[in-house]
């Protein structure tokens, strides 16, 4: 993050594996600290258990996201209809708690 600042970057962002659920609390604690550093900063969990980091990190500051516009080409990654979908409803989901189960639903990703 630092040389991104110090080449003034416009943003900034980190994919990082998420092997079991709770892994992506550190980079919401990182998005709140630091999103307001850049004009566009992305910071989200790959994998399954990282899938839902991919929104809920926009209720901690993030401006950034992926989805996939065709197959998925990433791990975790949530089709952009579907990500359309959910972002709709995100501001009536209390917690990632709730959109991990929602995300688990039978057939959402088929």
């Amino acid at each position: 993050m630092t040389d991104c600042k110090r080449v003034g970057a416009n943003g900034f962002k980190v994919a990082a594996m998420s092997h079991v659920e709770g892994d992506c609390e550190e980079l919401y604690r990182f998005t709140q600290e630091h999103a307001f550093e850049f004009e566009w900063f992305a910071a989200f969990g790959m994998g399954n258990t990282g899938r839902a980091s991919r929104l809920w990190s926009l209720t901690c500051g993030a401006n950034l996201t992926y989805g996939a516009i065709g197959d998925s080409l990433a791990a975790g990654q949530i089709s952009v209809s579907w990500m359309q979908t959910l972002l709709a409803r995100l501001p009536g989901i209390p917690n990632e708690q709730s959109l991990t189960e929602l995300l688990k639903r039978p057939g959402l990703f088929a």
